[in-house]
């Protein structure tokens, strides 16, 4: 016997009609806020590096990028410090030969560039950096001047006595206007540091529109924080 057929299955719904279609949405570049935002920063880029070296920069912490002290006066190092020779003429000094030539010509250069790297670090103020030798060559340090303020060097405490050493191996001293950060080579507590135990990381000397520093100290001179602090205040008076 032939079953009956089941229900029939119901027809498809029929297909919903497609939304009307809105107002055109404006292209990203014709959108009001994002025009504004694409002007500043096509504004930005013409005008570049003028814009940034006029923004007021002179709240910032120590003066940095700031010409605190007005004065916009290139700055030239003095030809000698002390029994110290620019280090080019210090070499042809030493030797008068193609090597010492050519040894002058690469501290010259090194010398100009890193004058152009030190002004550029503090928003274009006027900088020089010089490196000095002795006339054999033993003594050697890099000075460097800045028309602006800094901040004066910050030296972690350390407890000598804790420690067991007779003197912290960090230490900032100052003389008179200089102050200077020293590494001092351990010397256990009830002992007598050597003389050549102590080395000068930099001596530097600040105020409003003018900071002189001395650094990268080797030889002897790197063991006599008061001699190099004597040279800055040198430099000081020579570039002031």
């Amino acid at each position: 016997m032939t079953e009956p057929p089941g229900p029939f299955a119901p027809p498809p719904m029929p297909a919903s009609a497609p939304p009307a279609p809105g107002p055109p949405r404006a292209a990203w570049y014709a959108r009001p806020v994002t025009v504004g935002l694409a002007g500043l920063l096509l504004g930005a880029a013409v005008i570049g590096v003028p814009w940034l070296l006029t923004r007021d920069d002179t709240s910032a912490a120590g003066g940095q990028g700031a010409l605190t002290g007005g004065s916009t006066a290139a700055l030239s190092a003095p030809e000698k410090l002390g029994d110290f020779l620019h280090q080019d003429a210090a070499a042809k000094a030493l030797r008068k030969d193609g090597s010492a030539d050519k040894n002058a010509k690469q501290f010259a250069t090194a010398d100009r560039r890193s004058t152009g790297l030190l002004s550029t670090a503090y928003g274009g103020a006027p900088a020089v950096v010089q490196s000095f030798a002795d006339r054999k060559f033993e003594n050697l340090f890099q000075l460097t001047a800045v028309r602006a303020r800094s901040p004066r060097p910050f030296v972690a405490y350390q407890d000598p006595v804790q420690l067991g050493l007779v003197v912290a191996p960090n230490k900032l001293s100052s003389f008179r206007k200089v102050d200077c950060v020293i590494y001092n080579d351990p010397t256990n507590s009830g002992g007598t540091p050597a003389s050549d135990s102590v080395h000068v990381i930099s001596c530097q000397r600040t105020a409003d529109g003018l900071t002189v520093q001395i650094r990268q100290v080797s030889g002897d001179v790197g063991h006599d924080p008061q001699q190099v602090a004597g040279l800055v205040d040198q430099a000081w008076t020579a570039l002031s």
